[in-house]
Formats: C-alpha cells, structure tokens, sequence
C-alpha cells in the first residue's frame, strides 16, 4: 500500500523534471535561432555597408582622375600661350620679358658651356648679348608661324614626358636637373624652311603661381 502512494507520489515530480528540461531545451533553441538569424542579418547588413562604402571610394576615385585631367588640360593650354608669347618676346628683342620667363635655377640639358646646365639665361644682360649678336638678325623679322609649326605641337605634363618623348631624359646623369610631378614639357617644332632648326621648346614648372622655364636645350 505504501509502495503504491510513494510510485503515484513520485509521477507528478517526474512529470515536472521532464517539462522543465523541455521548457530549457526550448528555450536554448530558441536563443540560438534568434542569435543565429541576428548574426546572419547583422553580416548582411557589414556586407551591404562594405560594398556601399567601396563603391562610393571608387566614385570619388574616378571624380578625383577627372577633376586632376581637367586641371592638366587647363594648365597644358595656359603653358602653351605662355610658350608662344615667350617666343614672341624673342623676336621682338624684348631681353626683361623673356629672361623673366626662365628660372634661377634653370638647366641647360645639353650640359651648357661647362657641361654641368648651369646658365645666366635668366638675366637681362644674357640677353642683351644675344640681341646684339649679329646672327640674331637673321630671325629678328621672321614671324613665329615662319619658325615653328604652330599646328605641330607637342605637350606632355611629367610624368609622360619620358614615355612619350623617350629620347628627352628628365633625369640627366650629367647635371642635377630632375622632372617634378606637374612640369609640362612642350615642343613648337620647326616649319620645313625654319631657321630654328631645333624648333622652341622647353620644360615649365609653376613657381610661385608663376609658369617658368626650369630646363631646356
């Protein structure tokens, strides 16, 4: 009788311990589910934000290369009136405007008179003494489309001056001349007839807001 109501006591006990580690199991299932299914949307939302942010870095990129070819557009066509107009002084005998054209620190890349491209080409007097040269007359009354080929031109911003002009080095052995990021090399070349047998060119560099001839021939 004893063992009886003892085994009937203990079923409603035992019922309990099953529904509690039911109720647990459940309960850890199910916080795993959720973990799981907050992971997954969390790592979809990194990868969206990733590509987003990647995608807006590549726009920015290709803004950047375009906005840095519209400035090299813009300075190559300044440098070009500047070129020409230097020419221009030239001709005219004009020995202030064009020694201002040149730097201090001007190259002469076939090495000059002592080999080393050091030149007072930046100063009056230098000019003057050309002008009063008489071979100077011989081009003194020409025009500047008699020289050079005003529709042949060629311009180049460093760094494509040597891939695209290979046989004018920028960084000559021989003198302490280097391009820099930025100086744009033109060339007017001469006409068929022209007395400037090696056409008018030069490397320009902005200095000071200012576009000067840095290096030469």
């Amino acid at each position: 009788m004893n063992e009886q109501n003892l085994s009937q006591s203990n079923k409603p006990i035992q019922g309990s311990k099953n529904i509690w580690i039911i109720t647990v199991t459940v309960i850890v299932i199910v916080t795993f589910l959720v973990a799981g299914s907050v992971y997954v949307w969390q790592y979809s939302n990194l990868k969206s934000t990733e590509q987003s942010l990647r995608q807006q870095i590549t726009a920015l990129r290709n803004q950047i290369s375009q906005l840095q070819q519209i400035q090299i557009q813009q300075d190559q066509k300044i440098v070009e009136v500047i070129h020409k107009e230097n020419l221009r002084y030239i001709l005219d005998g004009n020995a202030k405007a064009i020694a201002n054209a040149f730097s201090e620190d001007y190259m002469d890349m076939g090495g000059g008179l002592d080999g080393d491209g050091i030149t007072n080409i930046h100063t009056v007097d230098f000019w003057k003494t050309k002008f009063s040269n008489d071979n100077f007359n011989d081009i003194r009354d020409k025009s500047i489309e008699e020289l050079v080929d005003l529709n042949n031109i060629q311009i180049y911003t460093y760094p494509n001056i040597e891939e695209k002009y290979s046989h004018f080095v920028c960084a000559n052995t021989r003198i302490t001349f280097k391009c820099e990021n930025g100086d744009i090399f033109i060339f007017f070349l001469p006409t068929e007839d022209s007395l400037l047998f090696d056409g008018w060119f030069g490397i320009y560099r902005k200095i000071n807001s200012e576009w000067k001839i840095v290096a030469g021939d």
